[in-house]
């Protein structure tokens, strides 16, 4: 996943903008923090939180369990678009899936003004951009890079024990994920 995003490393500023342009290739060009968000994918949500965005979380994806046990409205990409807008929000945060499946109701939001942004991380450095861009389309780029940071220093204690073990002692492990 390539992000294109531009500001400045010392938070917003009034008058500054911000492009990104999202894996399915929208461009969204913003000046201020996103603080009204649907997240219609499960992951999306848990990081969401995790950077302290519970009162920005205004709608999660009906498969979220754990949001929607919270309280959070749900919504579905089979929902009729009029039931989006209702909620008001200014961002919604999809997956590139949702998009190839639901382009109808993708184009019927961003004509009612509502930014989609589409982002799904495939590998370790691209989940560093989506944690840090979510950080910056939501005004809580100092917590994403905090997140980072943690991640970085934890893997980095799992490969030093990791490497203690010789080759031939360690596990065999056969794991498979779609998607």
């Amino acid at each position: 996943m390539v992000l294109g995003l531009m500001h400045g490393h010392h938070g917003w500023h009034p008058l500054s903008a911000c492009t990104l342009v999202d894996p399915d290739g929208n461009k969204i060009t913003y000046a201020i923090p996103f603080k009204r968000i649907i997240s219609l994918y499960p992951a999306h949500t848990e990081n969401l939180l995790a950077l302290g965005l519970d009162q920005e979380l205004i709608g999660v994806s009906a498969g979220d369990a754990a949001a929607v046990a919270q309280g959070k409205e749900q919504f579905r990409a089979t929902d009729n678009p009029e039931k989006f807008m209702a909620a008001k929000p200014d961002i919604i945060l999809i997956r590139p899936m949702i998009s190839r499946a639901n382009p109808q109701l993708l184009s019927q939001l961003k004509e009612a003004g509502i930014t989609i942004i589409s982002l799904q991380p495939t590998s370790i450095d691209e989940m560093f951009s989506y944690w840090q861009t979510l950080g910056d389309l939501s005004g809580k780029a100092s917590q994403a890079a905090a997140m980072i940071r943690t991640f970085q220093s934890e893997l980095a204690a799992i490969q030093q024990t990791r490497d203690k073990v010789p080759v031939a002692a360690r596990p065999r492990v056969y794991f498979e994920s779609i998607h």
